[in-house]
This record gives C-alpha cells, sequence and structure tokens, in this order.
C-alpha cells in the first residue's frame, strides 16, 4: 500500500522520493493534493525534521530568536537529552550552546498544501502535484508566499517557469 502523501513528502528531508512513489500517494488519495498539511498530535521535532518559529514567536525581537526569523524554515541537527534542539539553515548552525526548546518550533510544513512542500524541497516530481491540484499554485501559504517563492536558488529554471506560469501572477524576473 501507499504511504499517505504527507508521510511521502515529509520523508524526502531525508531520503530522496521517487516520483511513483508520489503518484502512488496521489493515487490512494486524490484528494490528499488539496488539503493543507496539520502536524499530527504529539509531534517533537528529530533530527532531518524541517521546523519554524511557532506563530507568534518570531513577531518578538524584530522577528527573530536565535538566528531564525519568523517563517523561515530549518532543520533539526541534534536533539540534547533534555529536548533541546539545534537547528541548521544553510550550513549555518543555529541555537547557540542551548539550542531551541522544542515548544518553539512548529513542523515547517504546517499549513502548507503538498505543492508548497515539494517547491521547498525542489522534488523532480513537483509536476505530479501540480497537475493534481493546479490551484495550489495560485494559493499563497500562511505567510503570503506562492509555491515558485519557496524552490531554493538551486532549482531548474524550467521548474521556477512551470510553477510561476501556473501561479497565473504578472511577469517579473524569479531571482
Amino acid at each position: 500500500p501507499a504511504r499517505p502523501l504527507w508521510e511521502a513528502l515529509e520523508s524526502a528531508a531525508t531520503i530522496k522520493l521517487w516520483s511513483a512513489e508520489l503518484s502512488a500517494a496521489v493515487e490512494a488519495d486524490p484528494g490528499a493534493a488539496a488539503r493543507p498539511f496539520a502536524t499530527p498530535a504529539g509531534w517533537k521535532p528529530g533530527v532531518g525534521a524541517r521546523v519554524r518559529l511557532r506563530p507568534g514567536l518570531g513577531e518578538r525581537a524584530l522577528g527573530e530568536k536565535e538566528g531564525l526569523r519568523a517563517g523561515e524554515l530549518a532543520t533539526v541537527a541534534k536533539v540534547h537529552d533534555d529536548g533541546d534542539v539545534n537547528l541548521k539553515r544553510n550550513g549555518e548552525e543555529l541555537g547557540g550552546v542551548f539550542g531551541f526548546k522544542p515548544a518553539d518550533l512548529a513542523h515547517g510544513f504546517d499549513g502548507w498544501l503538498p505543492l508548497h512542500a515539494a517547491a521547498y524541497l525542489a522534488l523532480e516530481a513537483l509536476s505530479l502535484l501540480l497537475e493534481a491540484n493546479p490551484a495550489a499554485a495560485a494559493t499563497a501559504d500562511a505567510g503570503g508566499q506562492y509555491p515558485f517563492e519557496l524552490l531554493p536558488s538551486g532549482a531548474s529554471d524550467d521548474t521556477a517557469t512551470l510553477l510561476f506560469e501556473a501561479s497565473g501572477k504578472p511577469a517579473r524576473p524569479l531571482w
């Protein structure tokens, strides 16, 4: 049986996600491509998890805590015995010696549609999600970002163009 779509996308943080697996997840639950991710009850950040500051936390101290700005995603690099975590963003360690409290963090994909997560991860199979839910390309996340704006700088021009054109936004330089 196919893994649920969000489970497959979440695993893409640490393993390569194949188009066939993503296709099977969408086929098993066609409506999944249109449902925003909701963090499971009891979720705790583990090594490799994508996280961001819990909503409301980043608005204090000029929208930043220990080098992480509101809305920015980072990856859990280490979980200490007391549960505190150290993060990395673009190869840079965040959080200093003491790290972040798990209560300060939310799942990085929380509230995102699958296309937003696939764009952020620059998945080759992104077009499968776009086909399953074309309206997602024109849907901004809670921070006002469209999927094309979540692409990493190393994403292909073809992928960026595909998402940008699907969004229906007026032409402008992507980078």
